[in-house]
């Protein structure tokens, strides 16, 4: 017997969601405009002198700067550094927050963004195939990560996170990027307990005599299927400005360090556009558009391929960077993203299972900000601020018993899912002479959850999401509301010229994802369905920190160590009667456990000379499950990095080691836990090899050999798929040459060798 869905199920829900998303994204965008035509005007009638051109930064300058009070920065430097989520009001010290600028950022070919967080301290990835790498921060990640691009939250439209949001990040388009461990602001949303990643494109700074820079590249790789293009290009005048970035690759599948061929292969494009109007240094509004396409994406790691996956990014941001009346900087940022993705086990792959299955999902995420800073004397600054988002989720999974009929409803995986949070914030840093400085944050949130399909039926005897939950909880999905106070205090100081200490205290909230609450999927074998849970509570974590730095003229170094406690974490786990589980058939569902984490992170650097510099990071973290007495899975081992740089006239070149101890300290029995690890995880050391040469006119040869010993290895990190949520574990790429040509015109071009 075969069941079709009711009319309009897969496509009328997705029209009625971008319908009514457009429509509200459009209001927002009028209001905008409103509000900023007497502002621009205004400014167009003062002129002002063109910001004066500033070089480039690493994360010590950024965070030295962050740290000073506002009249210590100019304005034109807070703008350039930090005009977009103010990165430069996080003032706390290098350990908690690096930021790596567009020089410094990798240029080896990559899978999507989540591979220029390679070799910060504290960041591991999880692999299920070439794109769509799945990124940790000190242990944890998904709903206890906040990760922005350009400002907007992306979340991903596959319910086996194929997409999650690093993979809409391009790899060559952004001016920097910023990891933020662990919670040390109020300011990005609800979530973020494990810390916050922020991609950023910067506006351009104007030039009146080369308004146009631009930036091209091509590159080929071993596991190249086509040259691998990119483009940046922007036009800034004193009152407007245009950029546009876009970049096209198309991978084949690698073979790991034994000459195993590993289903990887995908096909990617990203475009950017963005257009200022105003004075930057005064009042700007800047409209943006991004547009990402990822096909015939293959992963070992799942039991399905992904044949298209797009996404669509609308920003709209209005800065006032003057006083009005007592708020000495005003800022709204306006964000749409809609993601399409499909999923199937037969267009891109032979069908080995029983029949064919396709999931066609649908993700759209609507939000903003608004926030204010005040000034209060010259050692007080004030920032209040609210924050808004709302996700739409619907995942659809239909069977057949051939590609050319898969028509049956076989389980509704996101039923017309919607969750939204509102958030109101206020943080005040405070300087106490030269030595100190605090912060305090207090922020409030409201959560709604609901589950507007959650009664729909599948075919025959398969269940519908309220079945499911029914049959494990105990109730059907009911409309969820919750309300919940974050807190931080922050303390740094300066003990000696170069010596900080720092140390932090914190409460944040981490409310469970469209998946952990309201995920369906059913199957006649009990141990490989995966059920939400709607009764789910928001997760408390309460954090400490604590750390000292030291820097002096060739020399650098840091260590921090955290300890986390949750109360209610959201724990993925195996059904087995436990309180509040209803069944002991091992299926996979939802729980709130106690559970702590605890870490250490080290970093220091040393330039023996001007041309040679040694620098290195190491990063721990263990996880319990303290209800149940066992590890948490997932948790990545020691693991770091050992790099050399050397530079002499055009030439620079690299020499980086990246290893991992064994983790031998995991959950891998379904039986007794939640057999989320594959098993435990072998230590590596791999060899990458990079090197620059620039020529004149602009021009610059890149060229390395990543994994130069060809080591077989694996990271630690795994997925499970839908339709047996045992884990796979996916090996990463063996030796790999490659080879790229970039060219800069206009604007700050690099010296010439």
């Amino acid at each position: 017997m075969s069941c079709q869905p009711p009319p309009g199920v897969e496509a009328g829900v997705e029209a009625g969601v971008k319908a009514t998303s457009r429509a509200t994204c459009l209001g927002a965008t009028a209001l905008c405009l409103l509000l900023a035509t007497p502002w621009l005007s205004a400014e167009q009638a003062a002129p002002v002198d063109p910001p004066p051109e500033t070089d480039a930064r690493t994360s010590a300058d950024t965070t030295a700067d962050a740290g000073a009070p506002d009249s210590a920065t100019p304005a034109d430097e807070r703008l350039r550094f930090g005009e977009h989520l103010e990165v430069l009001d996080l003032w706390s010290p290098i350990p908690a927050i690096e930021t790596l600028e567009r020089e410094a950022l990798p240029t080896m070919p990559s899978g999507d963004g989540a591979d220029l967080l390679r070799g910060f301290a504290g960041v591991s990835l999880g692999r299920m195939g070439g794109h769509g790498l799945e990124p940790r921060v000190r242990g944890l990640g998904e709903s206890n990560l906040n990760i922005l691009v350009d400002g907007a939250y992306i979340h991903g439209g596959c319910p086996n996170r194929m997409d999650p949001p690093t993979s809409f990040a391009a790899t060559g388009g952004f001016d920097s990027v910023t990891v933020v461990k662990g919670v040390q602001s109020l300011r990005y949303g609800a979530g973020g307990s494990a810390g916050t990643v922020l991609f950023e494109r910067r506006a351009p700074s104007p030039d009146g005599e080369r308004p146009w820079r631009t930036e091209a590249s091509a590159g080929y790789g071993s596991w190249n299927a086509a040259p691998e293009l990119g483009l940046n290009a922007t036009y800034a005048r004193q009152s407007f400005y245009l950029r546009a970035d876009a970049e096209s690759r198309r991978l084949d599948s690698y073979r790991d360090g034994s000459g195993e061929v590993v289903r990887s292969a995908f096909e990617s494009r990203v475009a950017n556009l963005m257009v200022g109007i105003g004075d930057r240094r005064r009042s700007f509004l800047e409209l943006g558009y991004e547009r990402s396409r990822t096909d015939d994406a293959l992963f070992a790691g799942a039991g399905m391929d992904s044949p298209y996956d797009r996404g669509e990014t609308y920003r709209v941001r209005l800065h006032r960077n003057e006083a009005v009346g007592p708020w000495t900087g005003l800022r709204a940022e306006l964000y749409l993203s809609q993601v399409d993705h499909l999923m199937d086990n037969y267009s891109l792959r032979p069908r080995v299972a029983p029949m064919a299955m396709r999931v066609p999902t649908a993700s759209d995420t609507f939000g903003g900000r608004a926030s204010g800073q005040l000034s209060v004397g010259e050692l007080l600054r004030l920032t209040l601020g609210i924050d808004y988002q709302r996700n739409e989720r619907q995942a659809l999974r239909f069977a057949g018993p051939s590609a050319q009929q898969v028509t049956t409803l076989q389980s509704v995986m996101w039923p017309a899912a919607e969750l939204a949070q509102t958030g109101l914030f206020v943080e005040a840093d405070r300087s106490f002479g030269k030595a100190s400085r605090a912060r305090f944050g207090l922020r409030l949130d409201s959560f709604e959850a609901a589950a507007g399909k959650s009664g729909l039926a599948p075919a025959g005897k398969n269940l519908s999401p309220d079945q499911l939950y029914a049959l494990y909880y105990g109730s059907p999905a009911q409309p969820w509301s919750e309300t919940g106070v974050s807190a931080l205090l922050r303390y740094e100081r300066s003990l000696r010229p170069g010596w900080t200490l720092f140390t932090g205290a914190s409460r944040s909230l981490s409310a469970p994802d469209a998946t952990a609450r309201y995920l369906g999927a059913g199957n006649p074998i009990a141990s490989n369905r995966w059920v939400g849970n709607p009764g789910l509570e928001v997760a408390a974590h309460h954090q400490i920190d604590l750390g000292i730095s030291a820097a002096a003229a060739s020399r650098s170094w840091s260590a921090t160590a955290f300890l986390d406690l949750v109360s209610d974490f959201i724990l993925r786990d195996r059904a087995g009667g436990q309180p509040g589980i209803l069944l002991a058939d091992r299926a996979s569902i939802y729980r709130n456990v106690d559970a702590r984490l605890l870490g250490l992170e080290l970093e220091a650097s040393w330039a023996p000379s001007s041309a040679l510099a040694l620098r290195g990071n190491a990063g721990w973290v263990r996880g319990d499950n303290r209800t149940d007495d066992r590890p948490l899975a997932q948790m990545p081992p020691l693991q770091g990095i050992a790099a050399m740089d050397y530079s002499q006239g055009p030439w620079r070149g690299t020499a980086t080691v990246r290893w991992a101890l064994e983790q031998d300290r995991v959950d891998d029995d379904p039986r007794t836990g939640s057999g989320l690890d594959y098993g435990p995880t072998p230590g590596h050391a791999v060899l990458d090899l990079q090197t620059v040469y620039r020529l004149r006119g602009g021009l610059e040869i890149l060229a390395g050999l990543d994994n130069a010993l060809d080591e077989t290895y694996a990271e630690h990190l795994n997925r499970g798929n839908l339709f047996d949520p045992d884990p796979v574990r996916v090996n990463e790429p063996g030796r790999t040459a490659w080879l790229r040509l970039r060219w800069r015109g206009g604007g700050d071009r690099p010296e010439e060798g």
